[in-house]
């Protein structure tokens, strides 16, 4: 079993109460101590935008109360019916999301201007096509002890995804590409865990551990943020930046000015003494999180990583291209895997500890 080792992005926060998305359900506030300062929106949300699934009796759809305003839901509306007369090409892996659900979060980016969602997702349709997302395979997905996983939920059941950009050592451009493309697949099996009921974004816990300037990878950067900017818009709940030091500041200059205005809104710096700003989000007993903090008492110990959490799709919507015909349980064996070993390189992944 190899042993590897780690380091330290200035103290400091940045918060934003984006109110108007709490009521949609697409984020959550910036910590859940903070409820009280949105009673209103939690009390609408609780009782109108739930999102619990109900299923329309003429077409099978499932269709969720979204907690929309009149104008919002007009717009959503008008956006069904542009995409009715000129239909998206099809993308099995929007099957795992209520429509509904997807277009709220297009027209959200669009600030729900009806023409700009719908030219979105046609090229974001087009992106995913040439991107080739259809041609990954399970085994491209990243465990533990890649720069990207899914590991472990959050206090609503929703998986968490770990970057460990510590682990990111490519030797060429070519491997800083390889590796931003898996890290994009990665997200997408990420987003499949959910269900619709739990909304639609994820939290991301940035772990600084050992970061190095060679760490500091401006290809592998320019690739994957504008594309999860672009094409994975509302996803981002918010970005828990852990063992973050002043030595790090480096890295934090040359990451943050690729970053969205909307995305450094979300990010919170909890620093090494990171455990009570993630208790607002995860659980005491989250493995990603007792595995930091066991590192953090055996310095010179080897850990073992956690897990990846296993890939299990919560949700195939029913309709043309959905499940009508077919079950969860009928997709699972072809959707299940694990990392790919002979990608394992000298970083000992499946192994590997910290």
């Amino acid at each position: 079993m190899r042993c590897c080792r780690r380091r330290a992005v200035p103290e400091g926060a940045h918060t934003g109460h984006e109110g108007s998305l709490l009521l949609r359900g697409l984020l959550q506030p910036t910590s859940w101590s903070q409820l009280g300062d949105f009673k209103g929106l939690a009390s609408a949300r609780s009782s109108t935008a739930s999102t619990s699934e109900t299923t329309s009796p003429d077409d099978g759809v499932s269709a969720f109360d979204l907690g929309l305003s009149p104008d919002e839901e007009a717009s959503l509306v008008a956006l069904e019916q542009r995409l009715a007369a000129q239909p998206e090409p099809h993308i099995a892996a929007h099957d795992r999301e209520n429509t509904r659900q997807r277009l709220v979060r297009w027209l959200d980016a669009a600030r729900f201007d009806v023409e700009d969602a719908f030219n979105r997702l046609h090229d974001h349709a087009a992106w995913w096509k040439a991107y080739g997302l259809d041609n990954f395979s399970s085994d491209d997905e990243f465990d533990t002890c890649g720069p990207l996983s899914a590991c472990g939920e959050d206090r609503q059941g929703k998986p968490t995804m770990v970057a460990r950009p510590g682990m990111h050592l490519p030797e060429n451009k070519e491997d800083s590409l390889r590796a931003a493309r898996r890290c994009v697949y990665t997200m997408q099996r990420g987003i499949e865990r959910l269900s619709p009921q739990q909304g639609s974004s994820l939290i991301l816990i940035f772990d600084c551990q050992g970061v190095q300037r060679r760490n500091c990878d401006l290809t592998f950067a320019r690739e994957l943020i504008p594309i999860f900017d672009k094409q994975f818009p509302g996803r981002l709940e918010r970005v828990l930046i852990i063992n973050n030091h002043w030595t790090m500041r480096f890295f934090w200059v040359a990451i943050s000015a690729l970053l969205p205005a909307d995305v450094k809104k979300k990010i919170r710096f909890c620093g090494r003494g990171f455990r009570e700003d993630l208790l607002d989000f995860i659980r005491e007993d989250h493995p990603y999180m007792q595995y930091a903090l066991q590192v953090q008492e055996q310095p010179l110990g080897c850990v073992p990583l956690p897990p990846r959490l296993p890939y299990e799709p919560k949700y195939v919507e029913a309709g043309p291209h959905g499940s009508a015909a077919r079950s969860l349980e009928q997709i699972k064996p072809a959707l299940a895997g694990s990392c790919r070993s002979s990608d394992r390189k000298s970083r000992g992944e499946g192994s590997c500890c910290w």
